[in-house]
């Protein structure tokens, strides 16, 4: 019996999708635009990022598009798109038209993007909510935003009610399916292939921006579709600053570098955080920093399981960190380490989270609910196909006088990329090491 092909089953994996939505919005709509291009010159746009819930919904990435999934009457799902245009695409290239949209999407119909305007009336008549996230795309906005009311009041055999869509998707995205797991495995993979073969170059490297470019096109020799967000490499004192931007600040053979970057792989995304001795040593200081966040996050990787949240991680990261503070005496010994937490002093050098979902979005959407009830996102209970991951670090401003000078402009943060699964967890970054000796060694090949 002849198999399936590729294309045929990841269509069938959006339609099935798709009719979960449907299930879910029974006598309501729901509206997704794909997104706006936005210039970047006077002749040109940024490189276009689709909506990640269209993507996940269709697979299509293409600008100027709206799906509407309709759970009342028929048709269910429809897909407006922009038609060929041969003279638009000598300029900026082939688009798939509705034609071949009708043959590839398992969609119930296909409709130019400039009918969605008028048809719009007609697709939400009866229907008793529309789910549509405000902020999607200026022109729907306008679109819908005009529709729900009157100048004498709401209309009549209306929706009048607008839910944000992403209070259903976000649930589903929560869950990552075999295919999704797979592609966050190889931006991982991608992306720790290669920091391996650039860390050793680093100290050749003229700059950070230097650095940084050359760790990107890595990513796109080793089949990366793109980048999960901007590149982080941070040299010196910059590594303090937690999403410094790379510039052309020189790389000193007496400076950490911390890195962190993530490959794009089928719009899924990788991220990884390492830190490297541009001498081949970490200094006594440097040493002593560095082992406290590897045992912060040694220790937030054992509470990685079903049942626990991104809470427990962080606060478990939170008072190793704060041990080690105390044991180099960044802060006082004289409370306790409960106390030190309870009145936040270790903020001062440890600012952020330890964790964040991991999906299409680097920061991946995060759901507010949970069995029915209102649950802030990192009190959402772990299962089995939940991506994120675990990233303490330590930060010492560089003209913070109340530390001693030795650890001033010293920042290193460590992170791997974490999936759940039914006996534990599984780190999707392990290619790039933790232990400080071996990222000595790397450095020293």
């Amino acid at each position: 019996m002849p198999q399936d092909s590729p294309r045929k089953n990841l269509e069938q994996r959006f339609e099935k999708r798709r009719k979960t939505v449907l299930s879910q919005i029974k006598n309501s709509i729901m509206v997704i635009p794909s997104g706006d291009e936005k210039p970047i010159s006077r002749d040109q746009n940024y490189n276009f990022v689709p909506d990640s819930d269209f993507f996940y919904l269709t697979g299509f990435k293409e600008t100027k598009c709206i799906l509407v999934l309709k759970g009342i009457g028929s048709p269910k799902s429809i897909l407006y798109l922009r038609d060929r245009d041969l003279v638009e695409e000598k300029w900026l290239g082939e688009r798939i038209g509705i034609k071949r949209a009708r043959r590839r999407f398992k969609l119930d119909d296909i409709r130019p993007y400039a009918n969605f305007k008028n048809d719009f009336p007609a697709l939400t008549e009866k229907s008793e909510k529309i789910y549509y996230a405000l902020g999607s795309s200026k022109e729907t906005d306008e679109i819908i935003i005009s529709n729900l009311t009157t100048r004498n009041g709401p209309r009549y055999n209306y929706p009048n009610e607008l839910l944000d869509s992403r209070l259903i998707t976000s649930e589903m995205r929560l869950v990552k399916d075999k295919d999704e797991i797979n592609a966050i495995s190889r931006a991982s993979e991608i992306t720790a292939r290669s920091m391996l073969e650039i860390c050793k170059y680093l100290p050749d490297f003229k700059s950070e921006k230097h650095a940084a470019s050359e760790l990107e096109t890595l990513f796109t020799k080793h089949g990366a579709h793109g980048l999960a967000f901007s590149t982080i490499v941070a040299a010196g004192k910059n590594s303090t600053t937690l999403h410094h931007l790379p510039n052309h600040s020189p790389i000193w053979k007496r400076d950490l570098v911390l890195i962190d970057a993530g490959a794009q792989f089928n719009n899924y995304c990788g991220d990884i955080t390492r830190v490297f001795p541009i001498s081949g040593k970490f200094s006594t200081v440097q040493a002593e920093v560095y082992d406290i966040v590897r045992e912060a996050l040694g220790e937030a990787l054992l509470s990685a399981k079903a049942g626990n949240c991104l809470d427990d991680i962080h606060n478990i990261a939170v008072k190793e960190l704060t041990k080690g503070l105390v044991s180099i005496k960044a802060i006082s010994s004289n409370s306790t380490v409960s106390q030190i937490i309870s009145k936040g002093e270790y903020k001062n050098y440890y600012m952020h989270n330890t964790g964040h979902w991991l999906g299409i979005d680097v920061h991946d959407i995060s759901p507010t609910h949970y069995q029915g009830l209102q649950v802030p996102s990192r009190l959402r209970p772990f299962e089995p196909g939940h991506v994120f991951t675990i990233e303490p670090g330590l930060y010492f401003d560089p003209s913070d006088t109340s530390i001693s000078p030795e650890l001033r402009g010293i920042g290193i943060r460590l992170e791997e990329d974490v999936l759940i699964t039914p006996k534990g967890n599984q780190v999707l970054s392990s290619g790039v090491p933790l232990d400080r000796k071996e990222v000595e060694n790397l450095m020293n090949r």
